[in-house]
């Protein structure tokens, strides 16, 4: 992306807790990479009321550089919008994952995601799928306003969407824990089945 996401620290992450964020949820894509996302802004400027604090912002064409002139919102506009979302809308682009998945959870924003996979990915959400993951997963983006309204006029639903989003970010810190021990456990399996056919081998005669 052209882009080094600005880091976010626990005094800011702390600083923003579910129920003082001022966005209900954000949208911001490039509409030319995926036509769900052109797809969903219409759902979402026809059924979303105008009433639900939201913040959006399209662009024309995707850019690996982060350039007014491209129309796309500074970097630390962006971590400022993250950090003042319950919600991140995460439509997939030229892949179901996408950054701004990983930038949601970084900013203790919950990722509202669509089930379906495109043909060649698998299952880009498999590592996800945990039991008491926080992630949000609609089967179509149709599923978003009743969410929303279920939100905004059940008092009870918002205070669980809350501490849905304080859970999220120490999930976060765990998944990344995990993964990173898995990975460094099979890169240190491999090297050593490495180094033991090359011991193998210089031992022939």
């Amino acid at each position: 992306r052209g882009h080094v996401f600005p880091n976010i620290t626990k005094e800011e992450l702390d600083a923003k807790p579910g129920n003082n964020r001022k966005y209900m949820f954000n949208n911001v894509v490039s509409l030319n990479t995926n036509k769900d996302r052109k797809h969903l802004k219409g759902i979402i400027d026809k059924e979303i009321p105008k009433t639900v604090s939201t913040f959006v912002h399209y662009t024309k064409h995707w850019s690996p550089k982060y350039d007014p002139s491209h129309d796309y919102i500074s970097q630390e506009q962006w971590k400022a919008v993250l950090l003042d979302s319950l919600f991140t809308l995460v439509p997939a682009g030229k892949n179901p994952e996408c950054f701004r998945l990983w930038e949601a959870l970084e900013a203790g924003s919950i990722p509202i995601v669509m089930n379906k996979q495109q043909a060649g990915c698998g299952d880009s959400f498999a590592p996800f799928r945990e039991v008491d993951s926080p992630l949000i997963f609609l089967d179509k983006w149709e599923e978003l306003p009743a969410l929303i309204n279920k939100l905004t006029n059940s008092a009870t639903a918002l205070k669980e969407m809350h501490e849905r989003q304080q859970f999220l970010i120490p999930w976060y810190n765990d998944f990344k824990n995990r993964h990173y021990t898995k990975l460094t456990n099979l890169l240190i399996q491999q090297y050593n089945k490495l180094h033991s056919a090359k011991e193998i081998a210089s031992k022939r005669p």
